[in-house]
């Protein structure tokens, strides 16, 4: 929990207007949770990439800024479109998830293994924009970045 946190204050406070596109930091480096993540300034999306050493645990989330409405009936799992390169992805669920009071998608590497694989192989390699959709929300993030960052956190996962 305390991994949250940290990470909550470090994606709500630092965005696009960050020097460089794809920002990379450890969270509590006594335990810690490596993420990489990029902000869309128009819709205030994170496409995040985390992993938790401890447990080679990988994650990609797409957390938003809307809060999370306890009496709203959410769906359970999300079916997201990424267009990257052009190439459509979109057979790949997502769970639906109140993250630290946020309205977040996330999967798990463990989850449906191919489909997760074939996400992050296309994001990881990208050159160009790397677009996401889901019910009412859509973002566009840069590729420029993307695979030195994630390779922090797979370094660390793996």
């Amino acid at each position: 929990m305390r991994h949250l946190l940290g990470l909550s204050a470090i994606l709500l406070t630092c965005g696009a207007s960050s020097a460089a596109p794809w920002v990379s930091a450890t969270i509590s480096p006594e335990d810690p949770l490596v993420i990489a993540y990029q902000t869309d300034a128009k819709s205030g999306l994170n496409l995040t990439f985390e992993c938790y050493p401890a447990l080679a645990l990988l994650t990609i989330y797409v957390i938003s800024d809307a809060n999370w409405d306890e009496g709203a009936s959410y769906a359970d799992v999300v079916l997201p479109v990424f267009i990257i390169d052009g190439v459509q992805y979109g057979t790949h669920e997502f769970d639906f998830m109140n993250w630290e009071g946020y309205e977040s998608i996330s999967s798990e590497c463990q989850a449906g293994y191919e489909g997760f694989m074939e996400l992050y192989q296309a994001i990881y390699q990208a050159r160009g924009e790397i677009n996401v959709s889901y019910f009412d929300k859509s973002a566009t993030f840069s590729a420029e970045g993307a695979k030195a960052a994630i390779d922090t956190v797979e370094n660390a996962c793996w």
